[in-house]
């Protein structure tokens, strides 16, 4: 899967990834990180809030991806001339700040709960976004057998 962001870069490390957000019109580069770093920056005031922005910026690459990979797929399918086998539905549908129930925008740094199951639901997504791109390659590897 070819594919590329404008506006974001992932950088993964071992211990954690840096998910950088290339604020385009400002023309500067905000940094989010995910996994151990973070967590090792607990002399910071707002470690919650920053971990807010790192999942916001997260679902945003996450729903990039889907919607392009299900694009794909789709195309794939329609070239080879059969419906897609694979089931096409995300199960927990996104927009820009939505996920399943919940509005990224409204939800508190510090509402636990709901940022846990907001991760399941991203979670859920990533297990049928990988699951999807191995159909795509199924397709791409063997033509018309899908």
């Amino acid at each position: 899967v070819d594919f590329t962001w404008r506006e974001f870069r992932i950088v993964p490390i071992m211990t954690c990834a840096k998910i950088i957000h290339m604020d385009l019109p400002n023309k500067r580069k905000i940094i989010h990180h995910l996994g151990k770093e973070l967590e090792q920056k607990q002399s910071k005031t707002n470690i919650s809030d920053d971990m807010a922005l790192s999942l916001r910026a997260f679902h945003s690459l996450l729903r990039q991806l889907s919607s392009f990979v299900q694009d794909c797929y789709f195309q794939a399918c329609k070239n080879i001339g059969k419906k897609p086998p694979f089931q096409t539905s995300i199960p927990n549908e996104m927009d820009l700040f939505r996920i399943g129930r919940f509005d990224l925008r409204r939800l508190q740094s510090r509402d636990y709960a709901s940022w846990q199951s907001l991760i399941f639901y991203m979670a859920e997504n990533l297990k049928w976004l990988a699951e999807l791109t191995s159909a795509l390659h199924s397709i791409e590897l063997h033509g018309g057998s899908v």
